[in-house]
């Protein structure tokens, strides 16, 4: 899988788990809602819309994101992930 499928994915698990929607998100980080469906759906994604979305995930920056991501990985290498 591709790395920003990997981070679609995790910002999917994360939104589930805060109880949020992509709604929720776009509103939450300023961003229009299309398109960060569409990102969300590609996992193409910029620096300038992880540092968006990072506060509303309550993460502090995009890199954080991506170390989001990490872990989302490393828990469903291992079998542990929710």
């Amino acid at each position: 899988m591709k790395s920003g499928h990997l981070v679609s994915q995790a910002i999917q698990v994360r939104l589930t788990r805060k109880g949020m929607t992509k709604k929720d998100l776009a509103d939450k980080a300023g961003l229009a809602y299309e398109p960060l469906l569409k990102s969300i759906n590609t996992g193409d994604w910029s620096l300038r819309e992880l540092e968006a979305i990072a506060p509303a995930l309550d993460l502090t920056d995009g890199l954080e994101v991506i170390d989001l991501a990490r872990q989302e990985q490393r828990l469903a290498d291992s079998g542990l992930a929710a």
